[in-house]
């Protein structure tokens, strides 16, 4: 293992030995350091493999690494103002990925993947927000805190093969701006809005994978584009507060569940003239809620399947379907504490054996039978069709 340092005072190609001191361009056992010995543009014009990379601040030349892929086994480092452009090429980081301060920075075309294990292996202070990589892959086990949003922000997908745990604030989120977010391994975090997928203004985005996803928000935002949607997979979310919001210029941004899901709380706001669809016609999902589901719009259309909505909550809980037609409602005989109704609406039936349904002024109607109705006290009670009763606090009889 050898330290090989930049020594050209013009531009020059990586793979020119006369560039580098020693005489030969680095190899997979080296460490590159940019340091000002050399002022020169430097252009990767092959393929490169490193030990570790380091640009450092006395370095105020520029780095191109055009359409080449570059694999860092250890840490990536850039501390240095003369600019970086990560081209259209693959990059592998086998550590630490710190970019501290680097003048103009370029890597839209590019796709990273980060393989390193510990904490704040992801650190960053580029805040352009209209910068991303093209693809994202974590595969390895990171843990970042306060990270700028713009350091893992991906156009097309961000793939979670390994760990990624993110905790973050004051809108330092992982950010998608169309395309996928697929966890086949462990997403977890907290903090103010921990992840935010984003499909605003381009396209639609997928959530799917069959790992573990555990952070504290996932937040999408549509916009802009007529047919856009957000389609979540199937899977356990009973950590994630889930957010959807659009402003899609008039024209129905759908919210899609491809399987049975388990949310912690779903809320949903659209602007004037804007229509956030819940369309569980297709794929028929049964949807479990933990907590609240809250609308801040009355633009919400809720396009029901032949799924069912539990409630299964373990303290109250406030329930808002806008006055649409749903799927039954199931209150999970586990529950515990009022479930309280934020607006009418219409179900096949509701399944609420404990009377924790507290309609709050508000109107329930059935358009069918609950196949299982209620036993109490070795007798079957009425079932009321297409009525509430409004003065039943505690919920509806059956």
């Amino acid at each position: 293992m050898a330290t090989i340092t930049w020594i050209a005072g013009s531009a020059g190609n990586w793979s020119s030995g006369i560039n580098w001191s020693g005489g030969v361009a680095p190899g997979a056992s080296d460490d590159v350091v940019f340091n000002g010995t050399g002022t020169g543009n430097c252009t990767l014009d092959v393929n490169a493999s490193v030990a570790s990379f380091n640009a450092q601040s006395g370095y105020t030349g520029a780095i191109d690494f055009g359409t080449s892929n570059f694999t860092v086994s250890g840490n990536f480092i850039l501390d240095h103002g003369g600019g970086m452009d990560f081209g259209s090429g693959t990059h592998y980081m086998g550590g630490f990925f710190d970019v501290k301060d680097c003048g103009t920075l370029d890597y839209a075309t590019s796709s990273v993947e980060l393989a390193g294990t510990g904490t704040n292996m992801l650190t960053w202070s580029d805040t352009d927000t209209n910068k991303a990589f093209y693809d994202v892959i974590v595969s390895g086990n990171l843990t970042t805190n306060n990270v700028p949003y713009a350091a893992i922000r991906a156009t097309n997908a961000y793939t979670i093969s390994g760990t990624l745990n993110h905790n973050a604030s004051g809108g330092r989120q992982i950010s998608i701006t169309a395309g996928a977010l697929v966890v086949s391994g462990t997403l977890t975090g907290s903090g103010d809005c921990a992840v935010i997928t984003s499909a605003s203004g381009v396209g639609s985005l997928t959530i799917s994978g069959s790992g573990s996803v555990t952070i504290g928000k996932l937040r999408a935002s549509l916009g802009g584009v007529t047919g856009s949607y957000v389609e979540i997979g199937g899977g356990d979310y009973s950590n994630c507060d889930v957010e959807m919001s659009t402003s899609n210029n008039g024209s129905d941004a759908p919210l899609r569940f491809s399987g049975d899901v388990t949310l912690k709380s779903l809320n949903f706001t659209a602007s004037s003239g804007a229509n956030m669809v819940v369309e569980n016609s297709t794929h028929n999902p049964s949807i479990t809620l933990k907590g609240d589901l809250t609308c801040t719009t009355s633009n919400v259309v809720w396009s029901a399947g032949t799924g069912t909505i539990t409630l299964d909550n373990t303290a109250a809980q406030a329930i808002d379907f806008n006055g649409e037609t749903v799927e039954a409602v199931i209150v999970s005989d586990a529950s515990t504490g009022a479930i309280t109704l934020g607006a009418n609406f219409t179900t096949p039936y509701v399944h609420d054996c404990n009377n924790l349904i507290d309609l709050n002024g508000y109107t329930i109607t059935e358009t069918g039978t609950d196949p299982s109705p209620c036993v109490s006290s070795g007798a079957v009670r009425s079932l009321i069709n297409g009525f509430t009763n409004p003065l039943i606090s505690g919920g509806l009889v059956q």
